[in-house]
Order: structure tokens, then sequence, then C-alpha cells
């Protein structure tokens, strides 16, 4: 039997596809189209939901930290229910991650088919939200914890939103905070022991000078929604709790885009942070703070997946090379190794190319690639093979991290 050479394969099957009669052409279309459509209503989130009361150590390692952090001494204080995850479909922006809130976490569900929905926790207030308020606050929903860093930055995605909008701005304050402390931050804000030069609020307005902190009244479109505007590039307007089906998710009648909390800290440092939500001058309608899942992070090397081919995600024999880029935060100061450990079911050298079990980020650079080239052998294989790379994603100390790159044989048509 003739063997074709791997370089024509691709091109042949091209040409074979141009050939078909326009019958059979089109119906492979449609079926590619279905099947498209059948891959994308799988993907589709069921709607948004909460879970309360969920453990805080699993709110913060297993929800809400992403890579490079490493956390400590976690603590809540609050209403149990005050406290949960969510997840699903919403028009938030965030599929998914935890809440805190100054009532029950799980009023947030929408339909949003009250004006007034709140749940009173008869808890203590939080003397650093009133500060920043200028108003008493109660029913306080604070989680606390350490963390060690591994870049020079550290940042995270939120919404705040809350049921005072929009018939209260400009009245009632409702607010929360992300109070930061640790080397080289100094604020007014409390911190404890072994933070001795105070915290600072890194969820502010964007933009603005001096900051602002995100509250009812730094970002809205005034009393009713009419006007006038204060930061409402920032405000997302969710109906007034008589609107269920135009508003079927969330059931807050506002709250804000998107946004980022950033913080510059010292890698391989030890610092501290405080979440913290309240009700403001009284205890009788709900706010609710969102954090994204995974968004808490601070990636000291970072390992990114990428294909030669720009719609296959799996390496193939004979046309579709892989490559890991790894990247560092900063340069390097000196060449910087990177010991990985190579597993998996393919062989190093017989199912791919041979690489090495160390690779370098010259002086100078932040960047290194590691390419994972599949041998064509021609022989027929059942299962699809799979090359593991552990390596070291912390440059403070050991957190191993892993990437899987998965093989095909080219399909045989």
């Amino acid at each position: 039997m003739k063997i074709m050479p791997v370089q024509s394969v691709c091109s042949l099957m091209r040409n074979r596809l141009l050939k078909l009669p326009s019958r059979i052409y089109s119906v492979l279309l449609l079926f590619v189209f279905l099947t498209s459509v059948s891959a994308l209503q799988a993907q589709i989130f069921p709607d948004y939901s909460v879970v309360e009361g969920v453990d805080p150590e699993v709110l913060v390692r297993q929800i809400l930290v992403g890579n490079g952090i490493e956390t400590s001494n976690i603590t809540y204080k609050g209403a149990i229910a005050a406290r949960g995850s969510f997840s699903g479909k919403s028009n938030l922006g965030i599929n998914s991650g935890i809440i805190l809130a100054s009532g029950a976490a799980g009023n947030s569900k929408g339909p949003n088919n009250s004006p007034s929905k709140g749940s009173k926790m008869n808890m203590a207030g939080d003397a650093d939200l009133s500060t920043l308020c200028g108003q008493n606050t109660k029913d306080a929903s604070v989680l606390e914890f350490d963390f060690i860093p591994q870049s020079n930055v550290v940042e995270f995605r939120y919404v705040f939103g809350s049921e005072e909008y929009p018939e209260y701005v400009n009245s009632i304050n409702d607010v929360f905070g992300f109070f930061i402390s640790g080397p080289n931050i100094s604020g007014p804000y409390s911190s404890p022991a072994g933070f001795p030069n105070g915290a600072k609020n890194i969820a502010i307005v964007p933009n603005t000078l001096p900051s602002a902190p995100v509250s009812i009244n730094n970002i809205n479109n005034g009393s009713n929604n009419n006007g006038p505007c204060k930061n409402c590039q920032y405000y997302v307007n969710n109906g007034t709790g008589t609107t269920p089906t135009a508003n079927p998710y969330i059931q807050y009648d506002g709250f804000t885009t998107v946004l980022t909390a950033r913080a510059d800290v010292v890698p391989c440092e030890t610092y501290h942070i405080k979440l913290a939500i309240a009700d403001a001058s009284d205890d009788i309608l709900d706010s609710g703070v969102f954090l994204e899942a995974n968004s808490f992070s601070s990636i000291g090397l970072a390992a990114n997946v990428a294909y030669t081919h720009a719609v296959v995600d799996t390496a193939v024999e004979g046309c579709n090379s892989a490559y890991i880029d790894f990247k560092l935060f900063q340069k390097a100061l000196t060449d910087y190794r990177i010991d990985i450990l190579i597993s998996g079911t393919a062989e190093n050298g017989v199912d791919y190319d041979l690489i090495p079990d160390f690779i370098i980020i010259p002086q100078g650079d932040t960047m290194t690639r590691l390419t994972i080239n599949p041998i064509s052998d021609s022989i027929p294989e059942n299962e699809i093979e799979t090359v593991e790379i552990a390596f070291n994603s912390s440059i403070c100390g050991e957190l191993m991290d892993t990437v899987t790159i998965y093989i095909k044989d080219y399909p045989d048509y």
C-alpha cells in the first residue's frame, strides 16, 4: 500500500471537499452548523442561583483564589446566611464566585419582583465601613484572610449591587470595602496585629481623583434613575422591583458593571485583606458584593497553551503542534531556569519530538516557549495520548502546577 506523505494529507482533504457535489457539500455544512449549535447549547449555564452558608475556607481557597496566591488565617464575622457562593446565567457579567451581603445572600436571586427586598440579620456594623460611608452601619458581613502574592500586583473582579437603588440614592449610602494592609501599604483603616501601618480601601471608582469608594452615592444615575449622572457609566439599572419578566436574574434594583480591585504589593511578602459590606443608616434593604471565582490572583510564573492551528485545540500527528508559553511577571534578572516533570501516556522522543527536562527564560526577557511536536508514525492508535508537564509556578516557594496536552492521530477519511 502506498503511504501518502503527511504534508499532503491536509491539502488533499481540502481539495476533496471542494470537489463534492453542491448538495452533499450543503448537507455537510448543515451538519457542521447543527453540531456547533448543539455544542453551544450544551454550554449554556442554568439560571443564577445561590448557596448560603458556605464555609469561609471553601469560599476563599476553593472559589475566590486563583493563581499565584497562598492564603492563611481565614476568618468570617457576620450572619451565616449572609455569605455564600453563586453561579449561573445572569446579567452580572460574572458567571460564578462568592457573595457577601448585608442580608440573606439568597435575597439577591431574581426575578426582580420586589422594590424592597431585605432581611434583618441582627448583626453589628463595622467601624471601617461607617468611616467610609459617613453613616452608622449594621448587619456587617466581613471575610478576612492573610495572603502571599507571587508577583508585584494582586487583583480581583467584582460587582456591587443594592436594593437601595434607585430610590435612596444620596440618602442611604450602603457601602462595602476591600481593606488591604501589609508591606509598603498604609492607610486610615484598621489592620490586625502584625500590620502596624493601617489599611487602605482598594474598592474605588475607576478614574476618580481623589479616589472615591464604590458606594450607592458614588455610582448612580440619580434618585429614581432620573439623573444627574454620577459615574453612571459604571451603573446598571436593573428595574424597580416591578419588572420580573424584564429582569429575571437578579433581585437588586441596581448594581455596578464589573470592576477590578488592584493593589501594588511586594512578591513573597505577607499581606492581609478584609472584604466587608454592611447596611448604612438602617437594616431594612439588602446590598451585596459579588466576587468573581478564581479572580483573586497574583501570577508569578504562568503557563499558557496554544496550537499552531487556529481552531483545533489538540495536537494532531502531522498537522498540529502545541506550544506552552511560560511567562514571568517581570523581566528575569538572570537566566531563570524552569525544571519540568514530564509524564503522560505519550512517550517523550517517541510520540513527540524529544523535549528537555528544563527550559530557560533568558536574562532580560519575560517569556520562553516549549513546543510539543507530535511525530507522525502512520500507526493507527485507538486512544488519545497525553503529555503532562508539571512545573513550579511559585517564585516564593513550591507550588506545583500541571499543563496537559492531548495528541490525536490524523483522522482517517
